[in-house]
């Protein structure tokens, strides 16, 4: 017997979308609790440029674009984060490196 989503109807699709959103929340989430996000979010809180240019950090936007490569001894993270400002909004691009001293540095960073 062939299945489809078809056969399902508009409450398959709500399943499906719902599901699906529920995965893609879950791992934003995981990400964010990630210590390399947390160093990123440390530089971009530091960074007196990006606070001059958004006047003021008010927040993130709730999804984050990234690629974490890790393990206890090294690893390499990028991410793209939306800022909010108080004047202006401001999309960061940060890229980490973690070598044997398992502490993540930014080598790259940059905002528009």
């Amino acid at each position: 017997m062939k299945l489809s989503l078809f056969k399902f109807g508009i409450p398959g699709a709500v399943i499906v979308f719902a599901l699906a959103m529920s995965i893609m929340v879950w791992a934003n989430n995981h990400v964010k609790e990630h210590d390399s996000y947390q160093a990123a979010i440390s530089h971009i809180e530091r960074d007196q440029d990006l606070i001059d240019y958004t006047g003021g950090i008010d927040g993130y936007g709730f999804f984050v674009s990234s690629n974490i490569v890790s393990s206890k001894k090294s690893g390499n993270a990028s991410f793209r984060i939306s800022v909010n400002g108080a004047k202006n909004d401001a999309l960061v691009v940060i890229k980490l490196d973690k070598d044997s001293s398992a502490i993540w540095k930014v080598h790259s960073f940059i905002f528009y």
